[in-house]
């Protein structure tokens, strides 16, 4: 059984006409699947980005295989939600809270790039990098952050043997270089109540 998007020749399953739904804190994706022993239908998706639409698709393929009924596959997919994964947080209807587990710069560069497509008023990044790791993966995240946020807050996460604060330098050599603006709160709870205060 196969499937691809736009028109792939000879796939049994086609998700066409993706577009973005972005609706009260809510960001998520929708498309047409079509194939050639069904009728087509229209799935949303309660999750963002390109990636969700194929990862979608795929499921819907294996269900309609399987005889899973169209309205089942509609339902399961509109609420679908991953812990740690583009989570979105239903906090407020003004602005989008999402939580990804993003913990390289090739992850946090595609979470940013993937909620950038959205067109935020402004978008926010508050992370951490955990201690007794890779230092350079710190400089790497504070850059990317930095580069594609509009503003990032930079926090503690999981120090382990090292000083906080020690980590926190390394993010900033990162983000500095970027010359992105950037706030330093090393109490987690309290970035996490500043983001939302100031969302």
């Amino acid at each position: 059984i196969t499937f691809g998007t736009d028109n792939v020749d000879n796939s049994d399953f086609i998700g066409s006409n993706s577009r973005l739904l972005k609706k009260g804190g809510s960001l998520g994706t929708s498309f047409i699947i079509s194939g050639k022993s069904i009728n087509s239908f229209e799935i949303d998706v309660n999750m963002p980005g390109a990636f969700s639409v194929h990862n979608a698709l795929g499921a819907a393929a294996v269900c309609l295989t399987l005889g899973i009924d169209e309205s089942s596959i509609k339902t399961a997919l509109s609420s679908i939600r991953v812990n740690g994964r583009v989570e979105i947080m239903p906090v407020s209807d003004r602005f989008t809270v999402v939580i990804d587990y993003a913990h390289n710069a090739m992850g946090l560069t595609s979470l940013l790039t993937t909620l950038k497509v959205y067109e935020p008023g402004r978008l926010v990044c508050l992370f951490g990098c955990g201690g007794n790791r890779d230092r350079a993966r710190r400089w790497e995240m504070g850059e990317v952050s930095s580069t594609y946020a509009d503003l990032t807050i930079i926090t503690s996460d999981n120090p382990r043997f090292e000083k906080p604060l020690d980590i926190i330098d390394d993010i900033l050599t990162g983000v500095r270089k970027a010359g992105g603006e950037y706030i330093t709160i090393p109490d987690r709870n309290e970035a996490i109540r500043y983001s939302i205060q100031n969302a």
